[in-house]
């Protein structure tokens, strides 16, 4: 998408959602889907590599991602899981989970920092019957500055890396030109 920023503008914003087959077997492996927003703009907070949508720590969208937060849990050292992970991902510290996430002994399930999967999976439906074979993140939105009047390029990627099935979409909603100064962020 190529458009004028209107004058009065100095930032825009979208919501948007990534729903992946990936999740549970191929998180932390070569085989990932990935959601980039690439802006060209004039501003100078706009990164070198272009991505505009990313979580804090700079990763691109996936099911790597902090914001993965919508998904059935996994059980540390659950059986069906836990074989094709092992087959696919490492774990290197032996405690029942890929190494992105940690076995928690309370509960005995895989999570990340934001706990084992916080959203659940009920919103998963909307994508697939199979919740235990997908995930997603909760709705996001990201916030990118821009020079008023300039001409900008927006382009929107998602894509399979490694593999050529378990697919991925992205549904993108209420974009909106910011009239205020805009910092570039990622949040939901």
């Amino acid at each position: 998408m190529t458009v004028r920023v209107p004058t009065n503008a100095q930032g825009f914003q979208y919501d948007f959602r990534f729903w992946t087959y990936e999740y549970p077997i191929y998180i932390c492996t070569q085989y990932n889907d990935f959601f980039l927003a690439l802006l060209d703009s004039e501003h100078p907070e706009i990164p070198a590599d272009k991505n505009i949508s990313f979580d804090a720590a700079g990763n691109p969208v996936s099911v790597n991602n902090a914001f993965f937060t919508t998904c059935d849990p996994l059980m540390c050292y659950d059986a069906d899981h836990y074989f094709m992970q092992s087959m696919l991902a490492p774990d290197t510290n032996n405690d029942g989970c890929v190494d992105a996430l940690t076995c928690n002994s309370a509960t005995n399930r895989c999570e990340t920092a934001l706990g084992a999967c916080p959203d659940g999976s009920s919103d998963v439906l909307a994508f697939t019957s199979n919740v235990e074979a997908a995930g997603a993140t909760g709705w996001l939105t990201t916030s990118a500055p821009v020079v008023p009047g300039e001409e900008i390029t927006l382009d929107f990627h998602i894509w399979d890396t490694g593999d050529y099935a378990y697919d991925s979409l992205v549904i993108l909603d209420n974009f909106q030109w910011l009239i205020e100064p805009t910092e570039l962020s990622t949040k939901n």
